[in-house]
C-alpha cells in the first residue's frame, strides 16, 4: 500500500487565528486519500481536512486564541486509501 507520511508547519503572525496548509503529492496517488493529521504535542490547534485530492490535501489550522506573538504548529499527517486509517489504529 503506498503511504503518505509528513511534517508540516503552519505559521502564524501575532494576532493571526487561522492558517491554510497545503501539501502535494508528486506523484499524485493513485487513489483519493483518507487523511489524518493532528497537531504535534504542546499545540492546542485543531486541524480541520478542508480537501483531500489524489494529488494533495489542504488543511485549515486553528488555535483557540489569536496568537500572542508569531508562532508555528507543526503537524503531523498521513494519506493513506480509504479505509485503512480504522484498521491499522484498532491494532
Amino acid at each position: 500500500i503506498e503511504v503518505i507520511y509528513g511534517t508540516l508547519r503552519a505559521d502564524f503572525v501575532a494576532g493571526q487565528r487561522t492558517a491554510v496548509v497545503h501539501a502535494g503529492f508528486c506523484p499524485p496517488l493513485s487513489y483519493l486519500p483518507e487523511i489524518e493529521a493532528e497537531a504535534l504535542p504542546g499545540s492546542s490547534a485543531q486541524i480541520k481536512i478542508a480537501q483531500a485530492l489524489a494529488h494533495g490535501t489542504r488543511l485549515d489550522v486553528r488555535l483557540p486564541t489569536p496568537a500572542a506573538a508569531d508562532c508555528q504548529v507543526w503537524i503531523d499527517m498521513a494519506a493513506r486509501p480509504v479505509g485503512t486509517v480504522a484498521a491499522t489504529t484498532a491494532v
